[in-house]
Formats: C-alpha cells, structure tokens, sequence
C-alpha cells in the first residue's frame, strides 16, 4: 500500500513538472536532508495549513459557501432582476447563468462556480466593465457586481490553491523518500557527498567549545579570505566564511586588523547555481 501511494506521489510530481523537473525536484530533496527530516508525518494538512487552507474535503468546503445560508443570494438576485430588465442579449444569457446556479444544489453550485463568475467576469478573471453597453446602469448595479466578482474569486482561487498545495504535498512526500533512500545508498557505501561535508562543516564549526577550539586553531593560520564567484555561494557556504571571519575581530585579532583582509567578488547575471540553494 506504501509504495503504491508513493507510485502515485511520483506520478503527480512528473506530470507537473516533467521528467527533468521531477528528478531535479527530487535532488533538491536529497540536498535537505535535515529539512526532509523535519516534515511531520502527514505533510499534506501541515502545508494546507502552513497556506491557511482548510484541512477538510474542500469542495464540501467551497459547497457550504454556496448554500442558501452563506451565499449573498439578496445581491445575486438584484443582479439577475438588473440584467434581465436591461433588455440585451448578454444581459439575458447573465440572468439565465445566475437562474440555473439558483436552481442547483450546493455541491452542484461550487463546482459550476466558473460559469457564474463569467457574468461579472472577464474570460482572465478581471471585473467585467460597468460602462454603458457593457452593463446594466442600475444605481448600484456596479458596487453589487463587484462584491460577488471578489467573493468567487475568493472561492475559486482557494480551489487553486488547495489543488496546488495537494499536488505540492505529493512532491514532498517522493522527495522525502527518495532524499532519504539516498542517504541510505550513502551509509551502505560509507561515503558522503559535497553537501554532506559542507553540512559537517556548518555544524562542526558551530558546535559548541569544539567550534570555538577549531576556529582559533584556523584563525592563526588564516590572514585572508577571499570568496570568488560569490554569487554562487549559498548560505550554508556563507556560514562558514562567517564563522571564519569572526575571528578576525575576537581576542588578539582585533590588534592585527591592518594584515587581514575579506574579499569578495561575484557577478550576479552569472549565477547558475540556484539549485543548491544560491540567491
């Protein structure tokens, strides 16, 4: 059962991101082991609410919204009285959507929501304009369009979101399994890769009496630092010029500042490595 859901998990992810993507997605994962590590068990409520997205059946959500008893159906029906009275074509076909959106129940309503949108609505979703010929001149009519306009947006982008969190979910879920079959494959082998000792470093440098002893024993060796194509250098990198550099200016290197330099040089339109983790 596991690894049929992870089969699935690794579908979504390849048919949202295609074959390349995928893979890339998944050694961003195994680069973040520690992160990975972090996720609860249940990634999917824990990014729906991280997003401020309910955590139930969202279309039973989105359906609730609809019904009778939530819905703005005062300002729907001026709406439609307003459309049909102004007496043109696309005035009627409006009323007709709003009538047949009436009649449905409210699961039936939440899923025909882009249709009712479409009477406020241009066909990319902007407020339809209120000028003359475009629609009804009713006192109000515009302020009334308006509300609903922003309430089903409101609506169907928490659908979008709530499929994009899901989908996103399903990514996590492969990329944890695969980062951490990989450091599987690492231990088995006994090796480690480029990541793993920049990690060692950060933590190494970082670790308390340890650090401190480790960093006096490098400042006294350690006059200079430069850092070239600094802008591929990510923060973990940094980390470490930091905890070098901190040394320059504890102690008894604060009387040699004059013989020690930090230089860096970096060109930011030739950044290309973005995948691990660079800004």
């Amino acid at each position: 059962e596991g690894r049929r859901a992870l089969i699935a998990d690794l579908q979504a992810l390849s048919r949202r991101l295609g074959e390349d993507g995928a893979e890339g997605f998944l050694r961003d994962c195994a680069r973040a082991p520690d992160a990975m590590g972090q996720l609860p068990s249940g990634i999917a409520p824990f990014v729906r609410r991280a997003l401020e997205i309910p955590v139930d059946d969202i279309e039973a959500h989105i359906a609730e919204q609809c019904g009778d008893a939530l819905f703005d159906l005062g300002s729907l029906e001026q709406i439609a009285f307003d459309n049909r009275n102004w007496g043109t074509a696309k005035g009627l076909d409006r009323a007709e959507i709003i009538g047949r959106w009436r009649g449905l129940s409210p699961g039936d309503r939440a899923l025909a929501l882009e249709e009712l949108h479409s009477v406020w609505a241009t066909a990319k979703g902007d407020p339809r304009s209120s000028g003359k010929g475009q629609a009804p001149q009713t006192s109000g009519y515009a302020e009334l369009a308006n509300r609903l306009h922003g309430r089903c947006r409101e609506l169907i982008e928490l659908r979008v979101r709530a499929r994009l969190a899901d989908l996103f979910a399903a990514a996590l879920e492969a990329g944890r399994a695969y980062a951490f079959a990989y450091a599987e494959a690492k231990r088995a082998a006994g090796v480690v890769d480029f990541d793993d000792l920049i990690r060692a470093t950060v933590r190494l440098l970082g670790e308390p009496g340890m650090g401190e002893w480790i960093r006096f024993k490098l400042d006294q060796a350690t006059d200079h630092i430069l850092v070239d194509e600094a802008q591929d250098t990510n923060a973990n990198q940094w980390a470490i010029v930091g905890k070098l550099a901190e040394e320059f200016y504890a102690g008894m290197g604060r009387k040699n500042l004059k013989l020690r330099t930090i230089f860096s040089v970096g060109d930011f339109k030739q950044a290309i490595f973005g995948f691990q983790g660079t800004d």
